[in-house]
């Protein structure tokens, strides 16, 4: 549970003709990650050919999905699973629905296009709409010329020292004009105009009014826009009568594809194949008695020695390969959603801990903590719930609302129990802490500090015990000398806070009552001497591990405890600045006045919106980064390959 799945590497050896039956069992089984066989090209094996119909399926998968895509699939199935027996023989008509969403978004498409040239030469006319000229009017004339365009100020009165012999139109700024004017000036207008910045108007050739031609390209736009809403309610009854068996077909086909290709993963000869790849440890003996009981005896699964492969083909080819497994994790279902948090920092190493549990319990907890209230627990609950509502198919957004739930569940426990807020608003009496008490607020610093103690002490148990595992002794060595360290320095700072804060004696008595006992005074601090016993055995120890560098990273370890004090501070800051808002904006005389009543609500309600959404991001932030940064760095090397097995997980089909 706290490492990944123990893996056993396998060579998978039989007869070429029983390839299509292995490549079927083991797609079945969902158990094999596929690893490169080492065999180069060029001696007795070659990599295997995909199966004839590979094409025919990887074509009919992209139209499947083309239409999909085409008609927005979105919906499930309502929980209807279809047997595999039914979609293959169904195949023809679900095709026969894909190819008609195919042609009907070919003539939307088409339509759209039609639609985009009536457009656009609506939009050439329509300037020409506010002069009375007909459209013909404007290029046929034999003895006048026309002049169409814009200007960058009134142009007439200059028009009139050259000729008397023209008509002009403008538009109601003046700045777009039709000049008609005697041919035989045509040359002495367009000098004059190019000093007006005149900027030329294509008229298109069309005959009549601009107005009449407008109404009849709007008429048509219309019209093709009404087919293209029947087309869409064409798509929408195909859609509704195939979502279901577009999803199962998908799912069909998408196997058939994965199937055809898998030959292109093995090595093969005339006669015999070969495939490696890994296999969790428990499924082992399934795999083998499956694929020789499909068979019939005549493939074999050998296991290998995880170590780099070498093999030389026909004695002239040789291939090393990345022999690490592959991982897998496996943690319990109500902590499998912070997997997510996990592999934005890096998957596992195969053989690492993998921390999953670790986050999930201390970044709801941390979260919870600096949330502490009611509502903005309500609201983060919530805010999870519309993400899983609107992104149900993304299985990110899933396990990242299911995040929010928690940790906004987390800080609603910690909102009624111990700070007793709501919206900032207290809501008991006596809360069990109270962030506006300054003593308090000492004592949330010293229990943060402490849960800090924890947290990092953990890490550096798992680096422990991998140290041991590997029998890499000075590691493990090492790691005992932090940990000491770690420990003298929380005790120190707890023994000094349990005389001078009222929290703190009851930490001590809970947590650190095994280093009661004789004090010695430091700088006016009473320093208990099993503390000082550790920092300087812990200190010791790394010296003689890491060298006397230890000691300047001594320091950075003492910094990183105290980071967790960041915790209270976001606690006690969230919660002032919300009985602040409060405080201003709800006064006692509040209600007396009604026509204020409005405002305030709503300034109130942004202002609650404002620091949820900060508290949000704030506590979220804070809590990856102590994972991160202060526990994943005492041991965590990341780098894992992630488990692919061949196969897929049924959503929408049932086996045959």
């Amino acid at each position: 549970m706290l490492k990944p799945v123990e893996m056993r590497k396998v060579m998978i050896i039989g007869p070429t003709a029983r390839l299509g039956d292995t490549v079927e069992e083991l797609h079945r089984l969902n158990v094999l990650h596929f690893t490169d066989t080492g065999f180069e090209s060029g001696g007795i094996f070659r990599e295997g050919r995909p199966m004839e119909r590979a094409s025919d399926y990887s074509f009919k998968l992209l139209k499947i999905r083309a239409a999909k895509q085409i008609i927005g699939q979105r919906r499930e199935n309502g929980g209807k699973r279809y047997a595999e027996q039914e979609i293959d023989s169904g195949m023809d008509s679900v095709m026969n629905a894909v190819e008609g969403i195919l042609d009907v978004y070919k003539q939307k498409e088409s339509l759209a296009e039609r639609i985009r040239q009536l457009e656009e030469k609506r939009a050439e006319i329509e300037p020409l709409a506010a002069f009375p000229v007909a459209l013909e009017n404007y290029s046929g004339l034999s003895s006048v010329d026309a002049f169409v365009g814009t200007v960058k100020a009134p142009v007439e009165e200059e028009i009139g020292r050259v000729t008397s012999r023209f008509e002009m139109f403008k538009s109601g700024d003046g700045k777009f004009v039709a000049l008609f004017a005697d041919r035989k000036y045509s040359g002495e207008i367009r000098a004059l105009l190019s000093t007006f910045d005149f900027k030329e108007f294509k008229v298109p050739r069309l005959t009549g009014r601009a107005t009449e031609r407008i109404s009849e390209l709007s008429a048509q736009i219309e019209e093709l826009m009404r087919q293209i809403s029947d087309l869409d309610s064409r798509l929408e009854d195909i859609s509704a009568k195939n979502s279901g068996l577009l999803n199962a077909a998908e799912e069909v086909v998408s196997a058939d594809v994965s199937k055809a290709e898998a030959p292109l993963r093995f090595s093969v000869t005339e006669r015999e194949f070969v495939a490696t790849g890994w296999v969790p440890a428990e499924s082992l003996d399934t795999l083998n008695s499956r694929i020789s009981s499909a068979t019939s005896g005549k493939v074999y699964v050998t296991v290998q020695e995880a170590t780099a492969v070498k093999t030389s083909a026909g004695g002239t080819n040789e291939k090393e390969e990345d022999d690490s497994p592959p991982v897998k994790l496996r943690n319990p279902s109500p902590s499998r959603p912070y997997e997510l948090l996990v592999r934005l920092f890096s998957l596992p190493g195969y053989g690492e801990y993998d921390p999953t549990i670790v986050v999930a319990v201390t970044f709801a907890i941390f979260v919870g903590l600096m949330i502490n209230d009611l509502g903005y627990g309500i609201l983060m609950v919530i805010l999870g719930y519309i993400l899983v509502l609107y992104f149900r198919e993304s299985k990110d957004m899933r396990q990242l609302a299911y995040i929010l739930m928690t940790s906004g569940a987390a800080g609603a426990v910690f909102g009624v129990f111990v700070f007793g807020l709501a919206f900032g608003i207290p809501i008991t009496a006596r809360p069990l802490l109270d962030p506006a008490n300054f003593h308090v607020a000492e004592g949330l610093v010293l229990l943060c500090i402490t849960i800090g103690l924890l947290h990092m002490g953990l890490g550096y148990v798992f680096r422990l015990t991998e140290g041991l595992g590997r029998r890499e002794y000075r590691q493990a060595a090492a790691s005992a000398g932090w940990l000491m360290l770690l420990t003298g320095f929380v005790t120190a700072i707890a023994g000094i806070g349990k005389g001078n804060i009222p929290i703190g004696s009851a930490i001590w008595n809970y947590l650190f009552f095994w280093a009661s006992g004789p004090t010695i005074t430091v700088s006016s601090l009473a320093v208990p001497e099993y503390s000082i016993v550790l920092v300087a055995g812990g200190l010791s120890v790394l010296i003689f591990t890491e060298g006397a560098f230890a000691l300047l990273e001594s320091v950075s370890l003492l910094a990183n405890v105290i980071s967790y004090a960041r915790l209270a501070a976001i606690a006690i800051a969230g919660a002032a600045l919300a009985g602040a808002i409060n405080t201003m904006l709800m006064p006692g005389s509040f209600f007396a006045n009604p026509f204020r009543y409005t405002a305030v609500i709503f300034t109130l309600i942004l202002a609650q919106i404002f620091i949820f959404i900060m508290l949000t991001l704030s506590a979220s932030i804070q809590a990856l980064r102590l994972n991160y940064i202060e526990f994943f760095i005492k041991f965590f090397k990341g780098g894992g390959r992630a488990y692919k097995p061949f196969g897929m997980s049924r959503k929408y089909t049932m086996e045959r």
